[in-house]
C-alpha cells in the first residue's frame, strides 16, 4: 500500500477468489472483471467486439439486416434473397462457411462489410430466318430490355412476318421487344411473285414454259428461269420481241424465238413476227435461150415462171419435188410459193434434152480412196429420162465423202454413196473420198504422264509416248498392244500397214514408284532406329541393307549408349533432291526422316563423350589446393581416368573428398586418399576437405607466479598468453620459444605461431 505521511510503505497481497477473505488473512480477495458476464468469471481476458455490416455489391436482391456489433468468434447467420428474375451469385466477405449459398454463416474475426452479389438472369433471344433472308438482333438479354430487331429479305424476296412458337407475331420487318424471357421468332421470307403479260402481232403466238417444260402458272417467281418461245404461223417468222429495256435485260437472247428469263418485276412480252420470203431457185439442165430468174419472194406471193428452148433441145418437164407449180409440163406456169413451206428454199429445173445420149455424154469418176460401179443400158448407152443405179465404195481407211459436179441428178442428193441418177441429158459427176478419223485414248496408272495425238488416219503413223513423274518408273503399255511396235518402250510407234483394220485405240501407260537400295552403318559406338512409313521397323541396327521405294518414307534416329554422343550424319540427300517436301534432315539432330529420291550411303558417326571443366569440377576447400589432369584441350573423355591429387596448406591436412554417394566409385583410392584417380562416368563435382592441424603450446611458470593461455592452436587462432605474478612478485620476461612472441617482455603477448608446436 502506498505510504501514507512518512509511513513505510507495506505490501499488499491480492488473491482472485469469490467471496471474503478470511479474518486476519493477509490476501484481498477479489473476482470483478472487465468480462464480468462470462461463464468463466476468472478468466483474465475479454473477447474484442466487431462491427459487421451487411449490403448488397450488385444485381437485385434483398438481404437480412445483421449490422451490428459481435464478438470474436460469434456465429452470424446470412440470408440472401433475390428479386424476381434475378439469381443470388455469392458473398463477399471473410469467414463465411459457404459463400455460394443464399442461406449461410459467418464467424466473426474482425471488423469487415459483407456484400451480398446477385445478378439478372440472361434470357436468350433466338432468332432464325425461314426463307432466303436474314436477321439481327439475337442476343442475351435481362429482363425489361427493349431489343429492336430487323429481318432483311435478300434479293428478289420480300418480308412476310415474325412468328413465335409457329403463330404470327408482327408484320414489320423492324420490331422492338421487351424481354420478359427466353424468346424464339422466325422470320418468315417469301419469294416475289411477279405479273409477266404477254401478247404477239399477226403470224404467231407465244407461250412461256417453266423448268419441267409445263406451261408456267402466272404470277412468276423471282429467281427461277423460265423459257419464253414465240410460235410463228406457217409463213411467218419472229422478227423480234418487244418490251421495256428492263424487260428485254431479263432475256438471255433478244434475237432468239425461245430464250430463258429470270423475271426481277413485273414484265410485257410482245413477240414481233412478219411474213417470210422463201427463196425458188430457177434452174435447167441444158439447152434454155431464157429462163425465169431465181430469188427470194413473199411466202403467200404467187409467181411466174417460163423457160425458152434452145436449139436442139426439147423441153420435158420441171422437175419439181415440192409440187409448187400450177402445171410441170407447160413451158410457161405459175410457181406458189406458200408450198415452199415447212422449208425455206426450193428449187426447180427445167428439164431440156437432146434426142440421144451416148456413153460419151454421160461422164462418172471416182477419186483416190475409192471405186464406184453404175449401170447403163444393155447396149452401154443412157436412155433419157431413165434412173440408173450409181455407187461409190471407198478403200480401207477411207470414207464416201460427196458427189461432185451434176448432183441435181441424183436421187437422194450429193452425199449419199448408194445412189440413183436420173439421166435427163449429158452429165458429169465425180465420186470423193476423204481419210477416215480414228481417236486414240491415253491413260495413266500410276504417277506419270502419257503424250500423243487424239486422233490419227491410215495414212499416219502415230508415236506415243510415256513420261514418268519424278520417283516414279514406266513398265509397260496395256490396252491394245497388238497395235504398238513395242509395247515396253516407253516411246514407240504405231504402224498402220495397209493391209490392217484401223479402229479407234486405247492405251494405258503403267508406272511404279522407283526403288532405291539403302545403306545405314555406324562408325564409332551406337545404334540406329529405323521405322519406315509401311510400318516395318528395325530396332539397334548398326548396319543395314534396306530396298526402299519412293513413295516410303524413312526415320532414323540415332541412339548413343552412355558415354557416347551422336555427332552427325553423313551421305544424307540434299533438299534439292528431294521428290517429296515431307522431310526433316539436321546432319546434326539424331532423328532425321525423309522419302529416298536415289540410293544412298548413310552413316551415324558417334564419339566418346566430351566434358568441359564446366561439367567437371574439382574444388578446394579452405586450407588446400586440387590438380586434376585432363585432356591437352582442357577436355576429359568418358571412361579415362585422370590424376587428381590434394594438397593441404601450411597448418591444414587433408580430410576427404566429398562427392555424391552415387559417384564414390569413380575415385580408385576411395574418398580419404588425396592422391587419387578420377575416371569420369559423367559430369560430377567434387570437393576437396581440409582441417587446421590443433599444435600444442606448453606454458610453465618459476617461483612467484603463474601463467594462462590456450594449450592447442591453429593457423586459425591468435593464441594470447599471460603471465600473473603473485604478491611481492613482478614479472621479468618470457623464455622459450620467444621468437614467436609479439613482445617478449610483455607480461602480456600475442603468439606469432607458425605451424610448430611452441613451449
Amino acid at each position: 500500500a502506498f505510504p501514507n505521511g512518512s509511513s513505510i510503505p507495506t505490501n499488499l497481497y491480492i488473491k482472485i477468489a469469490s467471496g471474503v477473505e478470511p479474518s486476519r488473512s493477509f490476501w484481498k480477495y477479489g473476482s470483478t472483471f472487465e468480462d464480468n458476464d462470462q461463464a468463466d468469471r476468472f478468466k483474465t481476458t475479454i473477447s474484442p467486439q466487431y462491427t459487421i455490416g451487411v449490403a448488397i455489391s450488385n444485381g437485385q436482391g434483398s438481404i437480412t439486416d445483421i449490422n451490428g456489433t459481435y464478438g470474436w468468434g460469434d456465429t452470424v447467420n446470412l440470408a440472401a434473397t433475390p428479386a424476381p428474375h434475378s439469381e443470388f451469385m455469392g458473398w463477399i466477405g471473410e469467414g463465411i462457411a459457404e459463400p455460394w449459398n443464399q442461406n449461410t454463416t459467418l464467424t466473426v474475426n474482425g471488423d469487415q462489410r459483407v456484400y451480398a452479389e446477385f445478378f439478372a438472369i440472361p434470357y436468350l433471344l433466338n432468332l432464325d430466318a425461314q426463307g432466303d433472308g436474314s436477321v439481327s438482333g439475337s442476343g442475351s438479354f435481362v429482363f425489361g430490355d427493349v431489343v429492336n430487331i430487323n429481318a432483311y429479305p435478300s434479293y428478289g424476296h420480300s418480308f412476310v412476318r415474325w412468328e413465335k412458337d409457329g403463330n404470327p407475331y408482327s408484320t414489320s420487318a423492324e420490331e422492338t421487344i421487351t424481354m420478359n424471357g427466353d424468346t424464339d421468332l422466325v422470320a418468315i421470307f417469301e419469294r416475289n411473285q411477279y405479273q409477266v403479260n404477254v401478247g404477239s402481232t399477226e403470224g404467231g403466238t407465244l407461250e412461256i414454259l417453266d423448268n419441267s417444260g409445263s406451261t408456267a402458272s402466272i404470277p412468276l417467281s423471282h429467281g427461277f428461269s423460265y423459257t419464253l418461245r414465240a410460235l410463228p404461223d406457217p409463213h411467218y417468222g419472229f422478227s423480234s420481241w418487244a418490251s421495256t429495256p428492263s424487260g428485254l435485260s431479263m432475256l438471255d437472247n433478244q434475237s432468239f424465238a425461245q430464250t430463258t428469263f429470270i423475271p426481277t418485276a413485273d414484265v410485257n412480252y410482245t413477240a414481233i413476227f412478219s411474213e417470210l420470203f422463201y427463196k425458188l431457185n430457177i434452174e435447167s439442165t441444158q439447152g434454155y435461150s431464157f429462163l425465169s430468174a431465181s430469188g427470194s419472194f413473199p411466202a403467200l406471193s404467187i409467181v411466174p415462171v417460163e423457160v425458152e428452148e434452145a436449139e436442139g433441145f426439147v423441153f420435158d418437164y420441171w422437175l419439181d419435188p415440192m409440187e409448187i407449180l400450177d402445171d410441170p409440163y407447160s413451158l410457161q406456169t405459175e410457181a406458189n410459193i406458200s408450198r415452199i413451206y415447212p422449208y425455206m428454199e426450193a428449187s426447180i429445173s427445167a428439164i431440156l434434152r437432146l434426142d440421144d445420149y451416148d456413153e460419151a455424154d454421160i461422164n462418172i469418176t471416182s477419186d483416190y480412196g475409192g471405186n464406184i460401179t453404175f449401170e447403163s443400158d444393155e447396149e452401154g448407152g443412157f436412155t433419157h429420162y431413165n434412173t440408173y443405179e450409181l455407187n461409190a465404195t471407198p478403200v480401207i481407211g477411207f470414207q464416201f465423202d460427196q458427189w461432185v459436179g451434176d448432183t441435181e441428178q441424183l436421187e437422194f442428193g450429193a452425199f449419199d454413196p448408194s445412189n440413183k441418177v436420173l439421166i435427163e441429158g449429158p452429165l458429169s459427176l465425180r465420186a470423193t473420198y476423204k481419210l477416215s478419223l480414228f481417236n486414240l485414248t491415253l491413260s495413266v496408272e500410276g504417277d506419270g504422264n502419257a503424250i500423243g495425238p487424239e486422233t490419227f488416219t491410215i495414212s499416219d503413223t502415230p508415236t506415243i509416248k510415256a513420261l514418268a513423274f519424278p520417283g516414279f518408273k514406266f513398265t509397260h503399255w496395256t490396252g491394245d498392244t497388238d497395235f504398238l511396235l513395242d509395247h515396253l518402250a516407253s516411246e514407240t510407234f504405231i504402224p498402220l500397214e495397209t493391209n490392217s483394220i484401223p479402229r479407234d485405240l486405247s492405251f494405258t501407260a503403267n508406272f511404279i514408284p522407283e526403288t532405291y537400295q539403302v545403306h545405314l552403318s555406324t562408325v564409332g559406338t551406337g545404334s540406329v532406329d529405323i521405322y519406315l512409313s509401311n510400318g516395318d521397323a528395325y530396332d539397334g541396327s548398326v548396319s543395314r541393307e534396306l530396298t526402299l521405294d519412293s513413295q516410303t518414307q524413312i526415320t532414323l534416329e540415332a541412339m548413343p549408349p552412355d558415354g557416347w554422343d551422336f555427332t552427325i550424319w553423313s551421305g544424307l540427300p540434299d533438299l534439292s533432291e528431294l521428290l517429296d517436301p515431307v522431310a526433316f534432315m539436321n546432319p546434326y539432330s539424331p532423328l532425321v526422316y525423309f522419302y529416298p529420291p536415289k540410293d544412298l550411303n548413310i552413316s551415324a558417326l558417334f564419339e566418346i563423350s566430351k566434358y568441359s571443366d564446366e561439367e567437371i569440377v574439382v574444388l578446394p576447400g579452405e586450407g588446400g589446393d586440387v590438380m586434376l589432369a585432363s585432356e591437352e584441350n582442357g577436355d576429359f573423355l568418358h571412361f579415362a581416368s585422370y590424376d587428381l591429387n590434394a594438397s593441404p596448406q601450411r597448418g591444414y591436412e587433408f580430410t576427404q573428398w566429398i562427392i555424391a554417394p552415387s559417384k564414390i566409385s569413380t575415385l580408385s583410392n576411395g574418398i580419404e586418399d588425396p592422391y587419387n584417380f578420377l575416371k569420369i562416368e559423367g559430369p560430377v563435382e567434387l570437393n576437396a576437405s581440409f582441417s587446421p592441424i590443433a599444435f600444442n603450446l606448453t606454458l610453465q611458470d618459476s617461483d612467484g607466479g603463474s601463467a594462462s593461455g590456450p594449450s592447442t592452436y591453429t593457423v586459425l587462432d591468435t593464441p594470447f598468453i599471460q603471465a600473473n605474478a603473485f604478491e611481492g612478485w613482478e614479472f621479468t620476461q618470457w623464455t622459450g620459444d620467444t621468437e614467436y612472441l609479439s613482445n617478449p617482455e610483455s607480461s602480456g603477448s600475442t603468439v606469432n605461431h607458425s605451424s610448430l608446436d611452441l613451449k
